[in-house]
């Protein structure tokens, strides 16, 4: 080992890869200590950078114009050489696998340019026999694209099959992405828009839509598609409330909604023929039983909601944890707070007391009613039946439940 090496062994330098301006500059070495190896006025240098970077080495070989050439020794054994123009802006970049035993270089791994504001421009990367593995391009509305390739012979892309193809804007966010079978067929599609992204699967074919996924924020949705991809058949929605299915016939109509809320209420909804709502049920926790040993308490009918022929509200029956009507509402209105009549029953269904409400709020006070002049409710024992259907499974890492709601303290 040389004696300047040697020297070199006991130093401990830190060096940075300093982003101004949006250009890539090279990194600074200025004001770390180095040796020189006198080549007139230009001398070349070598840095040793700390054991926590993953370069070994870097010897630096300026030019007189400003511009130099690092070559760099990673730790892992591969190496690259860097160019860099009279601004020290990185221009070309050429990585090589770790070499073989007695070679002073590997195969080369992948080249990278850069144009003078020091956007990545073009790149080829090979794998460890030479073939193509990826390629990409600026293009000329300042997207850039980038090919990946299934394994095969080639250095080129001729007789390459691609595996995925993708887009990304100015700064590197991705736009789109679209994956390949080898046998050239599309598999998925990728979109990015502003703040949603959408992921669909397709058949065989690479055509026929099997399922779209929809992910903004939190907010996560899937459309699943009869054979054809003509049609959705089922949409499942999960947010912060909790998780939605809904079922769809091959005319578009919707047939059944199920609703697993955040509060523990489990909401099902069967629509008519039309698509419209017939009635639902709402099934909440019945705290007052004791919970299985995964902690959910069985549920109780609490309510039953009729609609009319044009799906708007009707009537409600609620009910007690013992199963026992204690009201009936009629609805004046489209919405639970407008205009409506609230009956309040006894054990057996007769109503007791009558109220009125003009709204949200105001009402007449009610009026009681003698037993001689009640009515009787009674609800269709299959109205209380649970609709039955199969439950799909959610995506991997999503909240069933939502978020429970923070009530605060009591």
């Amino acid at each position: 080992m040389s004696k300047p090496l040697v020297m070199l062994s006991a130093l401990v330098a830190a060096g940075a890869l300093a982003i101004a301006g949006g250009l890539y500059f090279g990194p600074d070495y200025s004001s770390i200590n180095s040796v020189r190896f006198d080549q007139g006025k230009s001398p070349t240098q070598l840095f040793m950078p700390p054991a926590t970077d993953k370069e070994s080495t870097i010897v630096r070989h300026p030019n007189t114009d400003g511009s130099a050439v690092d070559d760099v020794v990673m730790r892992d054994g591969t190496s690259k050489r860097m160019v860099y123009d009279t601004r020290m802006v990185l221009r070309q970049i050429s990585a090589y696998y770790k070499p073989a035993k007695g070679l002073d270089q590997g195969a080369l791994m992948y080249t990278k340019e850069h144009n003078a504001d020091g956007h990545l421009i073009a790149e080829r990367h090979l794998r460890l026999d030479g073939s193509l593995e990826m390629d990409g391009q600026s293009l000329s509305d300042s997207t850039y694209e980038r090919r990946l390739y299934f394994p095969g012979k080639s250095a080129t892309p001729d007789g390459l099959v691609v595996s995925s193809l993708r887009t990304f804007d100015k700064v590197w966010k991705p736009i789109t992405q679209v994956d390949y079978r080898p046998d050239r067929t599309r598999d998925t599609f990728q979109l990015w828009t502003k703040d949603t992204q959408y992921l669909t699967a397709y058949a065989a074919d690479g055509m026929t839509a099997l399922w779209t996924e929809k992910v903004k924020g939190t907010d996560y949705g899937r459309s699943d598609y009869y054979p054809g991809g003509r049609s959705v058949r089922l949409e499942t929605s999960n947010a912060y409330d909790g998780t939605t299915f809904q079922w769809y016939r091959e005319d578009a109509t919707s047939s059944l909604k199920v609703a697993f809320v955040n509060t523990k209420h489990v909401v099902y909804t069967i629509m008519s023929a039309s698509g419209k709502p017939v009635l639902s049920q709402d099934w909440a926790p019945n705290y007052y039983e004791k919970a299985d040993a995964k902690g959910e308490y069985p549920r109780y009918l609490e309510s039953i909601t009729h609609y009319d022929a044009d799906g708007k509200l009707a009537v409600r029956y609620e009910y007690d944890n013992k199963g026992v009507m204690t009201a009936a509402i009629k609805y004046l209105g489209a919405g639970i707070y407008d205009p409506r009549v609230v009956y309040q029953l006894d054990a057996d269904g007769y109503t007791k007391k009558i109220t009125t409400f003009k709204d949200s709020y105001q009402s007449d006070g009610g009026v009681d009613v003698t037993r001689d002049k009640a009515t009787r409710f009674v609800e269709d024992p299959a109205a209380k039946v649970i609709p039955s259907f199969d439950l799909p499974p959610l995506k991997a890492g999503l909240k069933f439940w939502g978020d429970p709601p923070n009530y605060g303290p009591y």
